[in-house]
């Protein structure tokens, strides 16, 4: 993560996350009322509990799950990311987002890109689990953090309408008022 936010007050990190949103189409800003996004791996171990708001049931799915690959692991500590933070199990949830984070990071470094996914997959994999942990952030009042994830999402999926939303979100609704939304991905995608 660029560390230039960590010297910065919170109003630098929101004057940069302003000028991010200012380049998106205007069709991706969020009204007032707009919900942050977690994004879930509907395909993947407890995706569909997720999706149906079954959030205890899914990580019980998710936490006995076992980790055949790589790529299993990253979607599996995404989708546990997303069932504890709708659980509001905030000092958990960012343990399971930062472990998305690193999984993701570790896999789009380590892979070729040719045999399982393309740099485009690959990056909007890592901008994923960068906008879960950002709403995780907001969700705690932790602004500055938020704004850091969100600018990292942003650098590396920038046409991603889940990071376009999130963005919008954030400069609207800091305080998660709006409430989460759970939006699905397929692993194939």
């Amino acid at each position: 993560m660029n560390s230039v936010f960590h010297r910065h007050s919170a109003p630098m990190a929101a004057l940069l996350l302003a000028g991010v949103a200012a380049s998106l189409p205007a069709v991706t800003r969020a009204q007032p009322d707009s919900p942050f996004l977690l994004t879930a791996y509907v395909d993947a171990v407890g995706g569909e509990r997720l999706v149906a708001g079954q959030y205890d049931t899914a990580l019980v799915q998710i936490r006995s799950a076992t980790q055949t690959d790589v790529s299993a692991d990253v979607v599996n500590k995404t989708n546990a990311c997303v069932a504890l933070a709708e659980l509001k199990q905030l000092a958990q949830a960012r343990q399971a987002c930062d472990d998305a984070v690193t999984a993701a990071s570790r896999d789009r470094l380590h892979s070729s890109g040719v045999v399982s996914k393309s740099r485009l997959d690959e990056n909007e994999s890592v901008a994923i689990a960068y906008t879960n942990r950002a709403v995780v952030h907001s969700l705690a009042k932790e602004a500055v953090s938020s704004a850091e994830d969100l600018a990292e999402a942003y650098s590396l999926a920038p046409a991603a309408e889940f990071v376009a939303r999130n963005i919008a979100a954030f400069r609207t609704n800091r305080n998660v008022a709006a409430g989460l939304e759970v939006v699905s991905r397929r692993v194939a995608d």
